[in-house]
């Protein structure tokens, strides 16, 4: 069929479908222009939700003249609310899927409604759908608790798009950590669908979601995450520094800080006080530098305050998040009904194991001993972790009910509550043909976890299955990363 549409001489839009069975991604892009990711999107608000898990792989493939498709729209046939329609079109648009139009504007019987019109034409979304960098939105952060998610991708003109979906019932002020994003200053924020913009944002941004609705962002004048200028963040009295707005992804004492001075210093030393946690510590300052470094204590979020007493005129200061310890699945005791399962050699990265058959009913679990830094506070500690896991439970014959092409896992730390994570496919191989069909990509996500403690801490991987989860087992494990 491509070399038959080829042949003729006028130019043709090729659309593959095959439901994505075969993983098209990977061959699609060399016979046409786009390519179905997965099986018919049905009228429901259940399809948004399955559609996206099974997005999250093809995304990276998407590019100018190769478009990941997620079928046609239901904007329009009175099936989704008004803020459903808004999520829905919003990240069809970012993740560079063909915008099909499924709903009846105007015939005998039907003419459509001027909400779901007005959606259909906003040209903010629609620009953003055919941006000409042509680059995919990705799923960066999943809470799955608490029902939400960000999803971002770059767009030209050295901007950034990004949608935060809030899957619970109701409405709910949600805040986007701009870091999750890769930034840390926005010189303009423009709200999509509150029809607003805000100027110089740190750090973060809130606004108000409406039930299955969606903050769908436009970012522009960026600075990278974990840079803040003196003239963006500081306010500054004399010598001192009010640095406010710090972003942590870990409570650690293992963050590094550089401090970058306007011109060569003078020999001197530099106190730096962390509010939050009222640490203090002074750095020497050797003649002729223009930067200094030190470890530094901060708190997991955003609201850390850095207070920097210096003679030396300061620019900006950078914050460095912990390399932190890997843990490898076959570095876990192992108890129920898993197993560790050996991949082909270049899969199940950076393992080359998994640990599979995590039942909820009969639980599978691992534990490994993590050991912190001694502290002189006797509390709990939230870590920011990474999980690497496997999914290719790809829903078909399920889809039209309840499919999700999601698995959960769940991590707990010394018996504290189990912080569950509703996994996305990773599969980017074929469910039928390709190296261990499918089961052997691994994708990484990060989350919070609390429990830790200074010494030696038990953490186990299983899979106690919320409310809203569809399969008894969960995702299987390949390994993390601890932010110590």
């Amino acid at each position: 069929m491509t070399k038959a549409l080829a042949a003729q001489n006028r130019a043709v839009l090729f659309q593959i479908c095959e439901w994505g069975i075969d993983f098209p991604a990977l061959w699609a892009p060399a016979l046409g222009h786009t390519w179905r990711i997965g099986n018919d999107i049905i009228p429901a608000w259940r399809a948004i939700w399955r559609t996206l898990n099974q997005a999250v792989p093809q995304a990276s493939f998407a590019g100018p003249g190769q478009w990941p498709d997620l079928d046609m729209l239901e904007v329009g046939n009175d099936i989704l609310t008004i803020p459903e329609e808004q999520t829905h079109f919003s990240l069809w648009a970012i993740l560079k899927s063909p915008l099909v139009i499924g709903g009846a504007l105007k015939d005998d019987l039907t003419s459509i409604n001027k909400h779901s019109l007005a959606i259909l034409s906003n040209k903010d979304v629609i620009g953003f759908n055919q941006d000409s960098l042509g680059k995919s939105a990705e799923l960066k952060r999943r809470w799955s608790e608490e029902k939400y998610e960000v999803w971002s991708g770059p767009l030209s003109k050295g901007r950034t798009v990004a949608a935060l979906i809030n899957w619970a019932d109701e409405t709910r002020e949600l805040t986007l950590n701009l870091p999750d994003i890769g930034v840390q200053f926005a010189g303009r924020v423009k709200d999509i669908w509150a029809g607003k913009s805000v100027q110089n944002v740190k750090t973060s941004y809130t606004s108000t979601v409406q039930p299955h609705g969606v903050m769908l962002l436009e970012l522009d004048d960026t600075i990278a995450a974990g840079s803040y200028n003196s003239n963006g963040f500081a306010s500054v009295n004399g010598n001192t520094y009010t640095f406010e707005s710090i972003y942590a992804n870990t409570s650690s004492s293992k963050h590094a800080i550089v401090v970058q001075f306007a011109s060569a210093t003078k020999k001197s030393s530099l106190k730096i006080t962390n509010s939050l946690e009222q640490i203090t510590q002074t750095i020497s300052v050797p003649a002729s530098q223009k930067s200094v470094s030190s470890k530094l204590t901060l708190s997991a979020g955003g609201e850390n305050k850095l207070v920097i007493e210096s003679s030396n005129t300061i620019k900006s200061i950078e914050i460095q998040a912990p390399a932190g310890k890997y843990y490898p699945c076959t570095e876990f005791s192992i108890s129920g009904s898993a197993e560790i399962e050996t991949c082909d050699s270049g899969f199940c990265k950076p393992t080359g194991s998994k640990l599979s058959y995590i039942n909820s009913s009969n639980k599978g679990s691992a534990n490994v001993q993590v050991t912190l830094p001694a502290s002189s506070k006797n509390e709990t500690i939230l870590k920011y972790i990474e999980v690497d896991f496997t999914n290719n439970d790809i829903a078909l014959s399920t889809s039209w009910g309840l499919g999700s092409n999601s698995r959960n896992i769940t991590i707990s730390v010394n018996d504290d509550k189990p912080v569950r994570l509703e996994v996305p496919l990773s599969g980017k191989h074929s469910e039928l043909f390709g190296p261990g069909k499918g089961w052997w990509d691994t994708s990484t996500l990060g989350l919070l976890v609390g429990g830790w403690k200074s010494g030696d801490n038990v953490v186990v991987v299983g899979n106690e299955a919320g409310d809203d989860s569809f399969q008894s087992y969960g995702a299987d494990f390949v390994g993390l990363k601890v932010f110590d």
